[in-house]
């Protein structure tokens, strides 16, 4: 999972960033200011969550939500305030959650827990690679492809113009599979598992997605993929 810190108090901000300090699955970065986070972003960065200090210099945590939204819609913004009347505004912008000053460990670790918990239950799925969890949308999941001990998962990015981008998972297939069970996922192979919204054509023993890659249907999974797809369609 990966975290942005934005916060120009330093003593503040390295105090929240201690809190992930110990946490391999969580990578951190703190940033001074809205401009320096919105620059990020601009340049191609992304977070699944932002802990952000409402009043700073320039931008406020509030303008930088929304600038930042229109780049990605599916970042979690949690703000952290001594001003709870800011709460409708933020709310409107997309806020997640707020959290008063002082912050302790608890309550961010909750934030967390909520926002994962959320994540799970929606079309969003959680994929934990060998350094961070990422949230994707499970839409945006091309294919799943089994080598050697390790799960591939390969997926659209959300900016314009999208990528393809891959993470590598000691996730099983099996698991992965449960997981996307009734998603408009279909199992074609002992190594691949497609998501059908992808699929550009079919054949008798292959799939082309629209990533461009052709993928093998197995004979013993043919016709449970026809009946899938036409189900689908």
């Amino acid at each position: 999972m990966k975290i942005a810190i934005c916060e120009d108090e330093k003593i503040m901000a390295d105090k929240i960033w201690r809190f992930f300090f110990d946490m391999k699955d969580i990578n951190a970065k703190c940033y001074p200011d809205s401009e320096s986070l919105l620059a990020d972003y601009e340049k191609g960065e992304r977070y699944d969550i932002v802990f952000c200090d409402i009043v700073m210099k320039s931008m406020n945590g509030i303008e930088l939500c929304r600038a930042v939204r229109k780049l990605d819609e599916n970042v979690y913004f949690c703000m952290i305030t001594n001003y709870v009347e800011y709460a409708p505004s933020g709310y409107e912008a997309g806020v997640f959650r707020y959290l008063l000053k002082p912050v302790v460990k608890e309550d961010v670790l909750k934030v967390l827990d909520d926002m994962q918990s959320i994540a799970s239950s929606s079309q969003k799925i959680i994929i934990k690679s060998f350094h961070e969890s990422v949230i994707i949308k499970s839409e945006s999941l091309i294919y799943i492809e089994v080598k050697d001990k390790y799960s591939f998962v390969h997926y659209w990015t959300e900016e314009t113009p999208r990528r393809e981008e891959t993470i590598i998972t000691a996730s099983s297939l099996h698991h992965l599979e449960e997981t996307l069970t009734g998603k408009n996922f279909c199992r074609i192979h002992r190594k691949y598992y497609i998501n059908m919204e992808h699929i550009v054509s079919c054949g008798n023993m292959s799939v082309l997605m629209d990533c461009g890659t052709a993928l093998p249907i197995s004979y013993r999974k043919s016709a449970a993929f026809k009946d899938a797809f036409e189900a689908f369609l």
